[in-house]
């Protein structure tokens, strides 16, 4: 068919834009920084630069300069904010984990003195020598060890009755080979060097926070 002369030439139609993946992904990156810790936002900004460079050489064929600089801005920002927030959160994750610490030691010697009033009871009001004397008294061998302890030589998960050696008892036993009737109630037998928590010869514990005196 024939073109109509008196009509004007038709125009090129541009072809469309695509938009970067690599420019979606700086921006979704961007977001995940804080959630990753960091990861997402050192990658989300390598996908930004890489995303505004291949703009820049194929500017008929992509776009996406918005995603990318939003992406790079708001992930460069997070990770200057993660150093500040940890310094703030790893502090007091550190103190939980200590007082926790702190409680189950606590629950541990509980069941070794209990263990040792059970052995008196049947030995003539005797205490045991030692506190691996206490195998038939104490199921949990683990209970001899405190949970802060760092230097202790035997992995926890290994620890059994018929392995366990008097260096891998982390506690101070001081009632050894003593009669429950010639000590006073109130009395000292069982310590922890760690947290300083004291057993009593009655069978209670208290806890106490190390170095400043008697704790809750």
């Amino acid at each position: 068919m024939t073109p109509d002369p008196s009509l004007p030439p038709a125009l090129p139609v541009a072809p469309a834009l695509r938009t970067s993946r690599l420019a979606i992904a700086s921006f979704v990156l961007g977001f995940l920084t804080l959630p990753t810790l960091g990861l997402g936002g050192i990658a989300g900004i390598g996908c930004g630069v890489a995303a505004l460079s291949a703009i820049r050489k194929q500017r008929d064929q992509l776009k996406g300069n918005g995603f990318a600089i939003v992406g790079i801005v708001l992930a460069a920002s997070t990770l200057l904010m993660v150093p500040l927030l940890a310094g703030l959160t790893l502090p007091a994750l550190a103190r939980a984990k200590q007082k926790a610490q702190a409680i189950n030691c606590v629950n541990n010697m509980k069941q070794i003195c209990l263990g040792i009033r059970i052995y008196s009871n049947d030995h003539k009001d005797q205490f045991p020598a030692d506190l691996l004397t206490l195998r038939n008294e104490l199921p949990n061998p683990k209970v001899l060890i405190c949970p802060g302890a760092t230097t202790s030589p035997r992995d926890r998960g290994s620890v059994e009755w018929s392995t366990l050696r008097p260096e891998d008892v982390t506690y101070e036993y001081l009632g050894g080979g003593k009669g429950e009737n010639e000590m006073r109630p109130s009395e000292v037998i069982l310590r922890c060097p760690i947290h300083g928590s004291e057993g009593l010869a009655d069978g209670s514990v208290q806890m106490r926070a190390r170095g400043n005196g008697p704790g809750r």
